[in-house]
């Protein structure tokens, strides 16, 4: 499979170290080294005061390509405005880094410039916008009704919305799952991205996406039972 939007080995805008700049070293202080956004904020905010491109770049692509799939929910996958509302979004992080104060967490604050920039865009395009074609009601309180049995059955140990099957395979899986998620529409892919992938809260994807939490969890329990189809299917021709 061709790399989408957001694989790229690199970024196009960086830190002037990165562009090969002569920069003067300045003494570093002690970075956490924890995978987790809050760190990761940190060690963004430290490496643009320093110019450490290098530091800018990992975040760059520990998740463009995420964006690119939340990008593409709402301008379509037109390679050229994703990369675009990207583009404009990592300009905006730059400027706007050192002001991140941490109350919301970092994934949150970046996916709502991704956001706001990608809304604007297909403003602009007058592309529809996403979800909002998409009814819910006639199916809406029989997810609510599942998901509540399950929870019930599953106890305090499982996310009520993510069944056992769905928890083994984003674990198992790795890559195939990757592959299997470029195949959904658009929206789904959005959804899958920000809850699975990136992990954010509920509450957040609902207002970065614009979906009332019963919503939501309808959205997710589609895309979940499609990507798990993909994934059955790929089992089975192998």
């Amino acid at each position: 499979m061709g790399r989408r939007s957001g694989d790229q080995a690199g970024p196009a805008i960086v830190p002037a170290a990165a562009q090969g700049k002569v920069v003067e070293p300045q003494t570093a202080h002690a970075l956490p080294v924890e995978d987790s956004p809050a760190a990761e904020a940190m060690r963004l905010q430290h490496s643009l005061r320093v110019n450490d491109g290098q530091v800018f770049k990992e975040v760059y692509q520990r998740y463009s390509a995420s964006m690119s799939r939340v990008a593409a929910a709402y301008v379509g996958r037109n390679s050229a405005l994703v990369d675009e509302v990207v583009h404009d979004t990592w300009m905006a992080v730059i400027q706007g880094i050192q002001r991140f104060e941490h109350r919301a967490g970092f994934r949150t604050w970046l996916f709502s410039i991704l956001a706001n920039r990608a809304r604007s865009t297909a403003k602009r395009e007058h592309r529809t916008m996403p979800f909002s074609a998409l009814t819910f009601d006639d199916e809406a309180q029989g997810v609510e009704n599942f998901l509540h049995s399950r929870a019930e059955q599953a106890g305090s140990d499982q996310r009520a919305d993510e069944t056992a099957e769905d928890q083994a395979l984003r674990l198992e899986d790795g890559l195939d799952v990757m592959e299997a998620l470029s195949q959904l529409p658009e929206h789904y892919q959005a959804l899958l991205t920000l809850r699975d992938v990136e992990d954010v809260p509920a509450k957040d994807a609902c207002e970065l996406l614009g979906l009332s939490p019963e919503n939501q969890r309808v959205l997710l329990f589609r895309a979940r039972n499609k990507l798990r189809e993909i994934l059955l299917q790929a089992r089975l021709r192998h």
